[in-house]
């Protein structure tokens, strides 16, 4: 989550924004289920004023 709001930052001045969605994934580590977040990561054209 720290390096999406990084990212934004660098981005910023080239009129883009990004558009994130999370969502939960299941994981299979060591013959163990597990849960993980998964971040879709797209950027977007801001409209310059």
């Amino acid at each position: 989550m720290k390096a999406i709001a990084i990212a934004r930052s660098y981005i910023e001045a080239e009129g883009l924004d990004l558009h994130t969605a999370p969502s939960f994934v299941k994981l299979e580590l060591q013959n163990e289920e597990r849960t993980a977040v998964r971040f879709a990561v797209v950027s977007i054209e801001v409209a310059k004023p």
